[in-house]
């Protein structure tokens, strides 16, 4: 019994790192230009850093609204430092139609 479950569990870690894999590649994220946020008062000593799979470094913050917190990727471009704005475009994610 202990040899089919050993079995069971590296066929079904085996079958869930091929699905996993792929998973990233059917979904897609799109911008909703429509849906821009300002953020006030955002100082760059706020700003954190992550490392991507690659070793890049993705700076990032967090915001925090009705008592939850998200973190979002900080792109120069969008900061007014005189001002300590950020604006910020909402995302969805969403599963790709077959093309």
């Amino acid at each position: 019994m202990s040899v089919f479950t050993l079995g069971v569990e590296i066929g079904v870690s085996k079958l869930g790192e091929q699905v996993g894999s792929k998973l990233p590649s059917i979904l897609k994220t799109i911008p909703l230009h429509d849906q821009k946020i300002t953020i006030d008062n955002l100082e760059t000593d706020m700003i954190y850093k992550a490392l991507d799979q690659e070793g890049n470094k993705i700076p990032f913050f967090f915001s925090r609204t009705e008592n939850k917190y998200t973190p979002i990727i900080f792109d120069l471009e969008k900061y007014d430092s005189v001002n300590k704005q950020y604006i910020y475009t909402r995302k969805k994610t969403f599963i790709r139609n077959r093309e």
